[in-house]
């Protein structure tokens, strides 16, 4: 990947962040009630620290005291299918539907289809403070290898990228170190849109770790291909989208190469 090739990974990333498109979606709902002269910037968003839910908080309310009496029931329909709940205190909670996680989940992997991963030679090597990081990288490639070794997905041609299913059925994840490390995901490319640097080793482990609990816990051969095929699919597609997102961190903001074996 050369430069252009990293900024256009680090933009579409960006552009698919769930807290990005939330704010774009309470940005437009305020246009929509003439509050024409808001940056995105200006929509105090938070999440709510919650392993097998996704909802993120508002106090859009309390901000622009004025939106109490524009506001209507049917405000929110540009929301659907997340769920809104107005809260007592004037905050507003956003919970992220499964409906809503399956599309995210399946844009995100469309869009890693079209970028070339390939480890560069002339960055650092391996540095002992990301061994968890290099490990857990590895681990997904060995395990993208056996899957298509298996014949149960098929991956882009010298690389690790998944190509085949082209549409994963994502709604069959419903264990819960499936939801937590679905969770890491959404973590890792909202901290892209962050203002703030953040602490990318930080970020790295703990998707890194939520990878290899979800792996220790979830099985994906055997038995589990033969009664369901779909859902080894589906979890070899989650751990996809880990490997392309490690991949990203370890090379774009570590700068060190990213390893597929140990």
């Amino acid at each position: 990947m050369n430069l252009s090739q990293e900024s256009q990974i680090s933009l579409e990333l960006k552009q698919i962040g769930v807290k990005q498109l939330l704010q774009e979606k309470i940005l437009i709902l305020l246009r929509e009630l003439n509050f024409e002269n808001l940056k995105i910037t200006d929509i105090p968003l938070y999440r709510l620290k919650n392993e097998n839910q996704i909802i993120y908080r508002t106090s859009i309310l309390k901000k622009i005291p004025e939106l109490n009496q524009k506001i209507k029931t049917d405000s929110f329909k540009i929301f659907e299918p997340i769920k809104v709940k107005i809260k007592i205190t004037g905050e507003i909670d956003l919970e992220i539907s499964d409906r809503s996680l399956s599309f995210w989940l399946q844009k995100l992997l469309e869009i890693s289809r079209t970028w070339e991963k390939k480890s560069k030679e002339e960055l650092n090597q391996f540095t002992a403070d990301i061994f968890t990081i290099q490990y857990a990288h590895a681990r997904c490639c060995a395990l993208l290898r056996l899957g298509e070794e298996e014949r149960i997905i098929r991956l882009k041609q010298g690389e690790f990228t998944l190509v085949e299913p082209l549409k994963i059925s994502w709604l069959l994840l419903k264990e819960s170190t499936e939801k937590k490390l679905i969770n890491q995901l959404i973590a890792m490319v909202d901290a892209l849109n962050n203002s703030e640097d953040p602490n990318w080793i930080a970020q790295g482990n703990n998707l890194s770790i939520a990878m290899l609990e979800f792996y220790s816990s979830c099985r994906i051969w055997g038995e589990v291909i033969q009664k369901n095929s779909q859902l080894s699919q589906a979890r070899l597609g989650l751990i996809s989208l880990v490997q392309t997102l490690l991949f990203c961190l370890i090379q774009e903001q570590l700068r060190v190469s990213a390893i597929t074996e140990l």
